[in-house]
């Protein structure tokens, strides 16, 4: 083995810069590590220095850089890293290889402007403090999800929890994802919740809510028995907070049609208390068109079922031979749009038929 001996100097000039080197290298790296939540003033414009802490040769630059987020008034808006890193990247003045973001998520929510209010006397202005929003819980996040959910505005929504739900409702949501999922309803709404930390997994379980919504529903002014006709005279619109899971009818949905069952006034009509009313009762002679092609036929036959209007039932001819269906189309009306397709039974005179 060959052994080269190197002059001192250059030994030592060597050494020193195998030390400095590394530290050249640390000098050029900056730091951004995002805060967890940031609450700003409402209307001020939002910068990568107001929700993350940067250190380094590049922190006054990338302070000053805009982050694009909306948030309103006691709403919270997730920024992921993602996006800060992204933003970094397509900044032509910025270094981004010697850029370190740390953090995952930051949530951010403006408060109320500081304002000043003249007193009445003319002395100084009263200086009001902003209005400082608690953290959002789980819950908060939940409850947001069912509005969205019902379609309706979280002051529109009363939503109540199990007791044993309560705990975990009650956890700061502060720097987590939660992620909402429906898994049942019936009197009550039943929800997957699966909540995550930046990257990690750290819980899931199931919670209970009773859910019930301000939506505008139609009253009964007046006691209606089974099988009368809903009339605008007989109900009234009201507001009131109703189960979310429940359908309560609309105008639309009513009038005209009939009670399923009776109706106490005070009630409200859900949409199954109603349907189509019965225009041809059993037994009933009805006109009965046969339609094929351009040919119109008419005939007359007995009922020999009740039929709502637009329900398909069973007759039989006024001479008893034969039995055939048709659709209601009016009281004392039916129709048989395809001869071709009906079937016809052929009943003997004497065989006696029930009216």
């Amino acid at each position: 083995m060959i052994y080269t001996r190197l002059p001192i100097r250059l030994a030592l000039l060597l050494f020193t810069l195998a030390l400095l080197v590394p530290a050249a290298i640390a000098d050029d790296i900056t730091t951004v590590k995002l805060f967890s939540t940031v609450r700003m003033q409402e209307g001020s414009v939002c910068t990568l220095g107001s929700i993350a802490e940067i250190s380094g040769l590049q922190a006054d630059a990338l302070s000053g850089l805009e982050i694009e987020v909306t948030p309103k008034v006691g709403e919270w808006t997730t920024v992921e890293v993602e996006n800060i890193r992204k933003l970094i990247k397509e900044t032509p003045s910025i270094r981004g290889g010697s850029v370190i973001v740390i953090g995952h998520t930051t949530q951010l929510t403006w408060r109320n402007t500081l304002s000043l209010v003249p007193e009445s006397s003319g002395s100084e202005p009263e200086l009001l403090l902003p209005i400082v929003e608690p953290d959002p819980t789980v819950g908060d996040r939940v409850r947001a999800w069912l509005a969205k959910r019902y379609g309706v505005t979280p002051e529109d929504m009363k939503t109540t929890f199990r007791e044993s739900d309560e705990a975990e409702m009650n956890k700061s949501a502060v720097g987590k994802m939660v992620e909402v999922s429906e898994i049942g309803s019936s009197v009550n709404t039943k929800l997957r919740i699966t909540v995550y930390r930046g990257e990690r997994f750290e819980s899931s379980y199931t919670v209970s809510a009773a859910v019930r919504v301000l939506r505008p529903v139609l009253v009964v002014q007046q006691d209606i028995d089974r099988g009368v006709i809903v009339e605008s005279s007989m109900i009234r619109i009201e507001k009131r907070w109703y189960p979310a899971q429940d359908a309560p009818a609309q105008p639309g949905e009513v009038l005209g049609l009939a009670s399923t069952t009776s109706l106490r006034a005070g009630d409200v009509i859900r949409v199954e208390d109603v349907t189509m009313p019965i225009v041809i009762k059993r037994g009933d002679i009805v006109s009965v068109r046969s339609i094929a092609g351009s040919i119109v036929a008419n005939r007359r036959a007995r009922a020999l079922e009740d039929a709502r209007d637009g329900e398909v039932f069973k007759l039989e001819s006024i001479d008893r031979k034969d039995r055939f269906t048709a659709r209601a189309s009016g009281p004392g009306q039916a129709i048989i749009a395809d001869t071709a397709n009906q079937t016809t039974t052929q009943v003997p005179a004497q065989t006696p038929i029930g009216e």
